[in-house]
Order: structure tokens, then sequence, then C-alpha cells
């Protein structure tokens, strides 16, 4: 299937190409089609960007429009996209053929009670779906979600962080617009990290030896000012803060750090931080300065009360 998703892009790229130089061409008979420069660009993006994002129905409709505006005029270009049209089909039958045998083989799985396996699979399924929406609300994927949450949260509750992570990481990639599936499992990742870094055997100490306050400062200035993109400082304020409440809740870090152990401690530094975190989401603007000054906040509060 690969060797077939290979040779329709490579034919796409031929199809794209001659829509662009057909379209430049200035034709003596009949009307002639004359696009400027940006439009001839701006035709080609709309291809490649079709393609890059991998629906390939949504291509073929856009090459269908363009061949009824009789845009594609030398024989060249017909050629590419009969083509194209071939291969497409025959993509589009191995494309439904793996659909099914997904759906299939993760439905025996949930028979099984085997949630894991068939998370795996119904997100290969998803990959090949044509309507996505449809089977994420199918009975049987709805049936897996409900299975597949309940023994997260059951991994979650006897502290086996690894598994629920694991399921919670599948359920974030059925449902992406789901922000909680992401989020519990990032506190999952988050423990069994702690876990393996706390350890009383392992030497945490020495591979934070060096470590200094003011490496967050300069990383956070060399965000603000170098990042292609504009950084979401709320965002990374807010998960800063919220790594903090979760060393509260790991139990490693109780039995490592004595500061945490001691609830009267520990409780004044989660209400304290917990503050903060609402300070943040009611901001109406937090930029790098802002976050700085979130993270000195912490270290004061850190040192007032539990001191890590």
């Amino acid at each position: 299937m690969l060797q077939s998703q290979s040779r329709v892009r490579t034919v796409l790229i031929l199809a794209a190409l001659s829509v662009v130089w057909c379209a430049s061409v200035a034709w003596t008979a009949d009307d002639s089609i004359n696009l400027t420069r940006q439009e001839r660009v701006a035709l080609w993006s709309k291809n490649i960007d079709l393609l890059d994002k991998g629906r390939a129905s949504d291509v073929d409709k856009f090459v269908n429009e363009l061949a009824s505006d009789d845009l594609y005029r030398d024989p060249r270009a017909a050629q590419w996209i009969s083509e194209y049209h071939d291969s497409y089909i025959l993509l589009e039958a191995e494309r439904l053929k793996d659909y099914n045998k997904y759906v299939e083989q993760a439905k025996e799985h949930l028979k099984k009670d085997e949630v894991r396996e068939a998370l795996f699979l119904a997100n290969k399924a998803l990959a090949n779906a044509t309507d996505r929406q449809a089977l994420l609300k199918s009975d049987w994927v709805t049936q897996l979600t409900r299975e597949a949450s309940k023994k997260a949260d059951e991994y979650r509750h006897e502290r086996t962080w690894r598994k629920a992570y694991s399921i919670y990481y599948d359920l974030a990639q059925l449902f992406e617009e789901d922000k909680e599936f992401a989020k519990r499992g990032k506190e999952c990742r988050t423990h069994a990290r702690l876990d393996v870094i706390y350890e009383k055997e392992d030497n945490w100490k020495e591979r934070l030896e060096g470590v200094l306050t003011t490496n967050v400062e300069a990383a956070l200035d060399r965000i603000d000012r170098f990042y292609v993109e504009k950084a979401e400082f709320r965002e990374i304020a807010k998960s800063g803060l919220e790594q903090l409440l979760l060393l509260c809740e790991s139990e490693v870090m109780r039995e490592t750090f004595d500061g945490l152990a001691k609830e009267e401690l520990r409780k004044d530094f989660e209400v304290r931080i917990g503050r903060r975190l609402d300070r943040i989401e009611r901001s109406s603007r937090v930029t790098a300065n802002h976050t700085k000054e979130h993270f000195r906040r912490a270290l004061k509060i850190n040192k007032d009360t539990v001191q890590l």
C-alpha cells in the first residue's frame, strides 16, 4: 500500500505541475485561460496541501473540478490525470480493505476485554476511515472508550502509571479534541518519570548538579526571542505549576523529601501553588516576564513550605 501511496503522490505532483503550466500558456484556440503568477502559485499550493493532509478524496474532487473547467488542455496532462485516477482507485480499495480488517480485529479484542490491543487497532482503523466521525460515534468505539477509560482510571488509582499512560495516550490519539485524556496521560507519564528518577538507589542528585534557577529564566528568554511561532506563555506557566502539584501526589517524592512527607507543609504548598494557578487563569495576558515572575513566586512558596 505504501508503494501505491508513493505512486499516487508522484502522479499527482506531475498533475499539479501540469495545472500550473497549462494555465500559464496563452492558447490561440477558443478562449484562453490566463492566470496571474500569484494565482498559479495558489493553484499549485492547494494541490500539494490537500495531498500532504492525506485526504485523497479531497484531491480527487479538486482534480475533477479543474478538469470540468477545461483547464487540462494538454494531452500529457490528460494522461497524468488518467494515471492518477487509476492509482487512486487502487489506493482507495486497499485503504477500505485495511479499514475493515482493523475494525474486525479491534472488535475481536474488545470481546476478549483486551482494551489496549483494541485501542491500538481502533487508531489504525481511524487512519484509514473515510468518515472519521462516524467511526468515533459507532457503538463499538463508544463501548471501547468507556471500558478503556475505566481500565485506565483503575491503573491510575493503583498508581500503575505506565499502563495507565498507555491507555490514555491511545484514547487521546483517538479523540484529539478531548483534552482530558491528554491531560491524564501527561500526569501518569510524569509520575512514571518521577518513580524512575527518584528511586532511592538512583543517582538523581548527581544528575541534577549544576542545574540553576537562572537556567529556567534564560530558557524562557530564548523562547520569547527566538521561537518562530509565538509561544503560549500562559500554557507554559500553567504546565510548570501543575507539574509541581503532581510532586505532592507522588509517593516516591514523599519518601525522598521530608518536606513533602509532612502533610501540613504539603497542603500549604498545594494551596499556595493552586492560588497562583488561579491567578494565571484570570490574567488577560501572560508574557515571558510574567512567567518568570510566577516561577520566582513558586520558588519562594517552596522555600517557605516543603523546601524541595
